[in-house]
């Protein structure tokens, strides 16, 4: 692997202990003083010879204006027609559109516009005339791909890119049935009169991909008619893995293997994508050989952390408390469990919030409809579980609350969840309820994680009603 680009931010940190974080009672719009944004460093992209690169001379490309990048009509269009420049992470875009047989790694921060940037790579190695699969984007979970599908069909209005989202669950490869029923409710396309597995675009979670790419013939029924749902591999240039840690993560070890099989059969560019890297992960990608462009921005350091000792029955109190003081956006809290989420959920609205509930044992239409009334800021608050720690973008969120502290928990896990806030240049906050341990010190668990991100704590008390 090759370290190709690495741009810091400068970025100081302050720590005081308070009651109340009173900066919950700023607007939404409000700057922070206590914790000003970073200023952007000057900086200089290495000399090649300085850097340790492929044998087929990768060149660092970073450019500050899409114009400049090597960008066909369409995806230029996408860009130009959303954006007036592109952010820190998307100026490697020209990278990868110049090293279209090179396998890249992107490591950027949440909020930083990675799902941008790869949505453009793919529509650049799109040819308009061929009809059929030309880009792959896999996803751990439904909710990730669900708010892909709807960004991309945003960026590319009008341009006659097809796009289509395949949300169901796949099915176990080994299974020995001629033909499978899909339920084509859950094939969302813009190529809508056909809907036949020939859009340009394909995004799905690894094992609903797999089962389509291995189907004799998967039917689906659109009003009491049979239609053949395959995709072929035949016209693929470029395969993206969003989230490429979690994919690969050890608990998901089916779902790893499944988009293991769908890259290792397609012999085309592959993008891995995460805001966090794994030891796994980046041995698992070694034989990819992939160029790691990374983007030290450090937004979990942008965002304000406190935390709070808590009984467990404490909590819904003290949550409710802390709502009701925020003055901001859009309110996350973030569960270990349905059963808990559920409670919580039932809580808060038998109490008159504005809540909405997404888990995984709800139906897709559920989990849909909630996020959707979530984002659209018709519910104020969303309790999920990390369902939606990765990738969901919700633009209001101000305000993350980690309702269930892990002491042995991953800093990656807490970089996603309290990352649902802050997005882009705002200043987030999270907010984190530990079990009461009786002690005036700094719990070791905060300190490990302060260590692990950068970051610093805030001490807060319960607040008053």
């Amino acid at each position: 692997m090759a370290l190709i680009l690495y741009i810091p931010y400068n970025m100081t940190s302050t720590s005081s202990n308070t009651n109340i974080p009173n900066n919950l009672k700023m607007a939404n719009n409000t700057k922070v003083s206590k914790n000003p944004e970073p200023e952007r460093v000057n900086y200089l992209v290495p000399a090649a010879s300085e850097l340790k690169i492929p044998s087929d001379d990768v060149t660092v490309e970073q450019t500050d204006k899409f114009e400049n990048m090597q960008m066909n009509d369409m995806s230029l269009r996408a860009a130009l027609s959303h954006y007036t420049h592109p952010t820190t992470t998307q100026t490697m875009l020209d990278t990868i559109f110049k090293h279209p047989f090179n396998n890249f790694y992107i490591n950027s921060d949440t909020g930083t516009g990675k799902t941008v940037m790869y949505l453009l790579a793919c529509i650049n190695q799109i040819d308009s005339s061929i009809k059929g699969t030309q880009a792959l984007i896999m996803v751990p979970t439904k909710e990730l791909g669900m708010q892909i599908y709807n960004e991309a069909v945003r960026i590319s209005i009008n341009s006659g890119l097809t796009i289509a989202y395949h949300r169901g669950q796949g099915i176990d490869r080994n299974e020995k049935q001629k033909n499978f029923r899909v339920n084509t409710e859950d094939i969302y396309s813009t190529n809508s009169k056909n809907r036949d597995g020939t859009e340009q675009l394909v995004i799905g979670t690894p094992g609903k991909l797999l089962q389509l790419f291995h189907a004799p013939g998967f039917i689906g029924f659109v009003g009491g008619r049979g239609r053949t749902v395959r995709l072929f591999g035949d016209h693929v240039k470029i395969i993206v893995m969003d989230e490429c840690d979690k994919i690969f993560a050890a608990n998901s070890r089916e779902m790893g293997d499944q988009c293991e099989e769908i890259i290792r059969r397609i012999d085309s560019q592959k993008l891995f994508v995460s805001a966090t890297v794994t030891d796994a992960m980046l041995n698992f990608c070694e034989i990819y050989e992939p160029v790691i462009l990374a983007v030290d921005t450090n937004n979990s350091n942008r965002s304000l952390h406190y935390y709070i000792k808590l009984n467990e029955t404490e909590k819904i109190s003290a949550l409710e408390a802390f709502v009701d003081m925020f003055e901001g956006g859009s309110v996350f809290v973030f569960v270990n469990s349905t059963k808990k989420a559920q409670r919580i959920y039932e809580d808060l609205d038998d109490h008159a919030y504005s809540v909405g509930l997404v888990h995984s044992k709800l139906s897709n239409s559920e989990r849909t409809a909630a996020l959707k009334n979530f984002k659209e800021c018709n519910t104020k608050i969303l309790v999920c579980t990390d369902v939606c720690a990765r990738g969901i973008d919700i633009v209001t969120a101000d305000l993350v609350f980690v309702y269930d502290w892990d002491p042995e928990g991953s800093h990656q896990d807490y970089k996603h969840r309290s990352g649902r806030a802050g997005r882009g240049d705002k200043t987030g906050r999270c907010i984190s309820f530990l079990n009461d341990d009786n002690s005036n010190s700094t719990p070791y668990d905060i300190t490990r994680m302060q260590n692990a991100l950068n970051i610093t704590f805030t001490a807060v008390s319960f607040p008053q009603k």
